[in-house]
Formats: structure tokens, C-alpha cells, sequence
């Protein structure tokens, strides 16, 4: 009886200990996700953000009766954005860019609506990836 009141006066401690040891570094590895979640929106935010500044600016310059982009500007600023998607989007978004980047240098287009169509596909991933999964909007 004595060895067994021995030993819960050990382990019972020692357990103690080992739960507040394993709590604390479960605690620590989930808010150490939690950060790196939050910090890969964020880089997504960002890359996304230049899909659709290069967009309106696109459009901005074509409405307007000055051209202001010239197209190294825009190829320094495309090769940017795929770099930053291609390390932070998603699947479906880095599909989608690519498939809009074959559309956009296709110079024999048989439709030029064809090109916007696609674009508002990469338009919508973009909002999928970025929580609007059940968006109503379509690239029609």
C-alpha cells in the first residue's frame, strides 16, 4: 500500500506537468497556423490586388484618348503578378491566369470577346479563393 501511495505522489505530479507541457505546445502550433494562414491571405490579397489594378488600368488606358502604359511598363508589372500568383493563388486561380495570359497573346482570336470572357473567369477565382465561394456572378 505504501509503494502505491509512492508512486501517485510521483506520477501524479509528473502527469501534471506532461498535460501542461503538451496543452502548451499544442496551443503554441496552432497559433503559430494561425499566423502562417493569415499571413498567406494576406500575400494573396496582395497578388490579387495587382491582377485587378492591371486590369483597370488596362481599361482606364484604353478609354482614354492617351496612352500612358507602354508595354514594357506592363510586361514588368505582368511578370510580377504571375510571380506572386504563381507562389501564393490558388490552383484554380493560377489556371485561370495562365489560361487568360494564351487568350490575351493569341493575336489571331477568332472573338475578342472571347478574351473578357476568360478574364472574368480569372476574375471569379479570384473571389472564390478569396471566400466568396457562392458567388452569383458568372463570366458571361
Amino acid at each position: 500500500m505504501q509503494t502505491y501511495v509512492e508512486f501517485t505522489q510521483i506520477a501524479f505530479p509528473i502527469l501534471s506537468i506532461l498535460v501542461v507541457v503538451l496543452g502548451w505546445r499544442a496551443q503554441r502550433k496552432s497559433d503559430m497556423l494561425k499566423i502562417a494562414q493569415t499571413q498567406l491571405s494576406q500575400m494573396r490579397s496582395e497578388a490579387y490586388a495587382g491582377v485587378y489594378s492591371l486590369f483597370f488600368d488596362i481599361l482606364r488606358d484604353v478609354k482614354s484618348e492617351e496612352n500612358k502604359l507602354n508595354s514594357h511598363e506592363l510586361g514588368q508589372r505582368l511578370m510580377k503578378i504571375k510571380e506572386t500568383v504563381l507562389s501564393y493563388g490558388s490552383d484554380e486561380v493560377v489556371l485561370s491566369l495562365s489560361n487568360w495570359l494564351v487568350h490575351a497573346s493569341n493575336r489571331e482570336a477568332k472573338h475578342p470577346h472571347d478574351q473578357m470572357i476568360v478574364l472574368g473567369q480569372l476574375l471569379l477565382a479570384i473571389r472564390r479563393d478569396m471566400g466568396y465561394k457562392d458567388t452569383k456572378l458568372s463570366s458571361r
